[in-house]
């Protein structure tokens, strides 16, 4: 029969510390001479620190090298081994040297992080040592304080204190223009009739004898015509009797216009022979003709362009004479006048026309206005909310309504609206008071403190480290913030007393004032500790 001999089974490494035969080695290990004993306390960042690096060194040292036998009775004091007797392995030097700066700079980081825990940044806060220090976030109080104005417009010297601003009326006139066109109008006269009389004669001894009206005669190719009844009285003392009576030519024209005589005497109209009749001289007769006359829009195309050019000019010359500082009360009243050397019908063979235009209105000091609101209102503020506060951002005004009210004197009504934000301001001086006045007080007595000594919108404190309640003793670790509170947005207007002339610009309304005035930001205060 053949036998194998056994192989011998190999230890495997698990990097666990066996527990050793202490029957045996309490034999080979002499006991321990007693060492003196400390407290055994130290930090707790310390401690905890120490404690992982002296945890991390056992563990390296447990593991050795990759691979390395657990720790027995062979390898363990010197004893003869599977190597030899005495074979122990040793550590590099650089690992011991590492653990030892291991542990240094944890110990550096303890020391360092209880002295100054704000290096940790919120790892610091967290942790329950070092420096109680205190943040104290406040929101001071604002007013948004308005009000409305009547401010007056006088033509004569304003006064600010009776809330008058300069106001003025002017106009523009930039002289006549006239132009000579010819008339267009035409026609033509149908001539007219002309006019004269005839002579009736009765040799009637015993009565009066008529020719009634309309009774014609012919002379020349001509019709004269009677315009009026004869009543022809008979013979007396011996004197026939006679009668004139008015007569015309039906045929329009100079050919009417007869001498006298021309109807020569001669009986007529019956009467037996007893009624003769004569023709005195006729006239007043005209041809028809042609004749020019001016139409109206003759004149008003003369007039029109000139209108158009002067009307042009008043305006520009008006808007130039209005200041920086000024706004019209209301639009330019603008006029034209015209007049010409004839009028419309009128013969003639030309017409001439003169035009003229002009153009006025009221101005008043509208920057001038704005700031006396603004003025107005600031005087308001110094006694409500009164002392302790301050302007933030711009103080708004604008001008809603302006009115004539004395056309005579040409005196006008503004309405003039103001508005802005006053903040109660809390400056360097004033947080070294109050980080003082609470300082080792808990935060129900510091709110209540802060409260009396400031107004306060909303406050709010953080402690970091101690007990979480009480502030710090010393006012150097108190820290106060004081919150921005915006004020009112607007364009900037130049400065200017009522009835001044300030610099040209955009008439528009707001005078910005610093954003936060003092104290009245989110950054620290200097020297009272904090970061």
């Amino acid at each position: 029969i053949i036998q194998f001999p056994q192989s011998q089974s190999r230890g495997r490494t698990t990097g666990k510390l066996p527990i050793a035969d202490m029957s045996t080695d309490q034999q080979m290990v002499s006991p321990a001479p007693a060492r003196q004993r400390t407290s055994g306390k130290i930090p707790v960042v310390g401690a905890a620190a120490l404690g992982a690096g002296v945890g991390a060194g056992a563990v390296m040292a447990g593991r050795g090298a990759a691979g390395a036998p657990p720790l027995t009775r062979r390898n363990v004091g010197g004893g003869p081994g599977p190597a030899g007797p005495g074979n122990r392995r040793r550590r590099p030097w650089w690992m011991l040297a590492l653990i030892a700066l291991l542990l240094l700079s944890l110990l550096f980081c303890a020391v360092l992080s209880y002295a100054k825990p704000s290096i940790l940044g919120p790892f610091g806060k967290a942790l329950p040592i070092g420096v109680t220090t205190a943040t104290v976030t406040i929101t001071p109080k604002s007013v948004d304080l308005k009000n409305q104005y009547l401010i007056t417009g006088v033509t004569g010297t304003p006064d600010a204190n009776q809330r008058q601003v300069q106001a003025r009326q002017f106009s523009a006139n930039p002289g006549s223009q006239s132009q000579t066109v010819n008339a267009t109008g035409h026609a033509q006269n149908p001539g007219k009739n002309a006019h004269g009389s005839l002579t009736f004669s009765n040799g009637n001894f015993s009565k009066a004898q008529y020719v009634l009206i309309g009774t014609t005669f012919s002379v020349n190719g001509l019709t004269i015509i009677t315009d009026q009844t004869a009543a022809i009285p008979p013979v007396q003392g011996g004197r026939v009797g006679m009668v004139t009576v008015p007569a015309h030519v039906t045929t329009p024209g100079t050919n009417g216009n007869l001498p006298a005589g021309a109807l020569p005497s001669q009986t007529c109209c019956g009467g037996g022979g007893t009624i003769s009749v004569v023709s005195n001289s006729f006239s007043g007769g005209q041809d028809p003709q042609n004749f020019t006359f001016v139409q109206q829009s003759d004149i008003d195309g003369a007039a029109n362009p000139l209108k158009s050019v002067l009307s042009q000019k008043a305006q520009q010359q008006f808007q130039a004479q209005i200041r920086a500082n000024e706004q019209l009360v209301g639009p330019a009243q603008c006029n034209s006048r015209v007049s010409s050397d004839h009028n419309a019908g009128d013969h003639a063979n030309t017409v001439t026309v003169t035009v003229s235009a002009s153009c006025t209105g009221e101005a008043y000091d509208h920057l001038g206005a704005l700031a006396l609101a603004q003025t107005l209102l600031r005087t308001e503020a110094a006694s409500n909310p009164g002392a302790g506060y301050a302007l933030v951002g711009a103080l708004q005004t604008s001008i809603t309504q302006a009115s004539v009210i004395d056309p005579n004197k040409g005196s006008v009504q503004l309405t003039v609206p103001a508005e802005g934000i006053w903040v109660y301001q809390i400056d360097d001086a004033k947080k070294q008071q109050l980080a003082k006045l609470i300082a080792g007080k808990t935060k129900a007595q510091a709110t209540r403190l802060l409260q009396q000594q400031a107004d306060i919108q909303k406050l709010d404190i953080q402690i970091d480290h101690g007990d979480g309640n009480t502030l710090p003793t010393d006012a150097a670790n108190i820290t106060i913030v004081v919150q921005n509170v915006p004020g009112l947005q607007g364009t900037p207007t130049p400065g200017g007393g009522p009835g001044g002339t300030p610099p040209a610009t955009p008439i528009t309304t707001g005078v910005p004032t610093s954003t936060g005035g003092p104290g009245n930001n989110q950054s620290p205060t200097p020297g009272l500790g904090g970061s």
